[in-house]
């Protein structure tokens, strides 16, 4: 973990339930101040951890450290940590400033230090103005706005997330993000958020930690999942890939149905996979001369269909003589236009050997 050391540490965590293994011996490590997101498919086991973490689970194996001290046989409140779930579980009869000071003092009439307080967290989410409110009055914005409020007015030193934006629509959910993310900055706390939204992940995370069957994947920056996931799942869970199977001819040289692949790392493996992302690819039109330039990785193909995405066309095409093998290719909507017109027709198109990311085929 480069040279800084951990603020939130877990080391070798495993959870069961009965036979099934939700976390299989998970260690995790984050700087203080990160926004770590746990991201993977229903049932990968990235709740239960944050849920082992908040103390709301009893890991049956591994250790928990925060800030150097040993949490993870503490009960959940003594771990100095805010939290805010899914539903943000908001008490119905409390006004927003009463909610907020509920960490705080359950009291209904607050002392001056508390009524401070609560108002400075609600300045912060800039809901001031809404103090006197009850829940059932707010959009559901304003009650996420009011749960965080809630978490982060007792000053935790760690503040965990369960999914906070899932319940709320698309335009609500992009703003809160970007809201959240600035938030987290300015205060400089330590976050681990739970998501099964890649775009979210990669759009908050200083890092992401990819999970699959109880098992951590790939931890590393947004950029860096990308760009070079780390196996098979990363590739195909993290943004759209084009997947090509392979039988090895040679070092650096693939066989793709008919055709040979050039690549530009090793074929370790007899057979496997290629993974080329959308972007990559390049197309040309097929005239009379051969493929262009005489360059390697240019291949005849079909425009079988088109998806109009905005600002961008996500366009098909199918690989002559590759078992039916097809290709995405993401372009800017001005230039997927005119391939619109020509449903059918043929193209030169270029797989870049130095972007072939290769991989042993999985069992």
């Amino acid at each position: 973990m480069d040279d800084e050391e951990a603020f939130l540490s877990i080391e070798h965590v495993t959870k069961k339930f009965g036979a099934f293994t939700a976390l299989d011996a998970v260690s995790l490590e984050l700087r203080a101040g990160e926004l770590v997101c746990l991201l993977g498919p229903s049932g990968c086991g990235k709740s239960t951890l944050l849920r082992c973490i908040a103390g709301l689970h009893r890991q049956d194996e591994g250790r928990i450290f925060l800030a150097n001290r040993e949490i993870g046989q503490l009960p959940a409140q003594q771990r100095d940590y805010g939290m805010l779930f899914q539903s943000y579980a908001l008490f119905p009869n409390l006004t927003v400033e009463q909610n907020v000071a509920y960490g705080l003092s359950q009291r209904r009439r607050l002392a001056p230090v508390v009524h401070k307080r609560v108002r400075e967290m609600l300045d912060l989410v800039g809901l001031g103005h809404l103090a006197q409110r009850y829940p059932s009055q707010l959009s559901g914005g304003q009650q996420q706005r009011v749960a965080l409020a809630r978490a982060l007015a007792p000053s935790p030193s760690l503040l965990l997330l369960d999914e906070p934006m899932s319940a709320l629509d698309a335009r609500i959910r992009e703003q809160l993000r970007i809201d959240l993310r600035n938030l987290q900055r300015k205060l400089g706390i330590t976050t681990l958020m739970v998501t099964h939204d890649q775009e979210e992940a990669m759009m908050m995370a200083d890092r992401i930690a990819v999970m699959d069957q109880g098992k951590i994947q790939q931890f590393a920056r947004p950029q860096d999942l990308y760009r070079q996931p780390a196996n098979t799942f990363v590739a195909d869970f993290i943004g759209d890939s084009n997947c090509l199977f392979y039988e090895r001819l040679d070092t650096y040289v693939a066989q793709v149905g008919e055709l040979q692949v050039h690549t530009a790392m090793p074929l370790l493996q007899p057979n496997g996979r290629l993974y080329v992302r959308p972007e990559q690819v390049q197309l040309a039109p097929v005239g009379e001369s051969r493929r262009p330039a005489l360059q390697k990785n240019w291949f005849v193909a079909h425009f079988i269909d088109g998806i109009f995405l905005g600002r961008y066309y996500k366009l098909f095409f199918q690989l002559e003589r590759a078992d039916q093998t097809q290709i995405e290719v993401l372009l800017p909507a001005a230039q997927a236009e005119p391939y619109m017109q020509g449903l059918g027709k043929k193209y030169w198109l270029h797989l870049p050997s130095e972007a072939l990311a290769v991989y042993k085929e999985v069992a």
